[in-house]
């Protein structure tokens, strides 16, 4: 059996996809328009989600 594990997530209402030239991706400079978030709480991990 597979456990899967429920992820809240909320979009973001402007994206940035396409004004981004993936030819020229400066570390530190590009930033995505989500991210992962969770909490750690009693050797778990709680609060799933992903967010602008």
């Amino acid at each position: 059996m597979i456990d899967t594990l429920q992820i809240k997530t909320t979009k973001t209402s402007h994206s940035r996809l396409a004004e981004t030239d993936f030819n020229n991706l400066p570390f530190g400079k590009i930033y995505t328009d989500h991210m992962f978030v969770a909490d750690f709480e009693n050797g778990e991990w709680k609060n799933l989600q992903i967010m602008p």
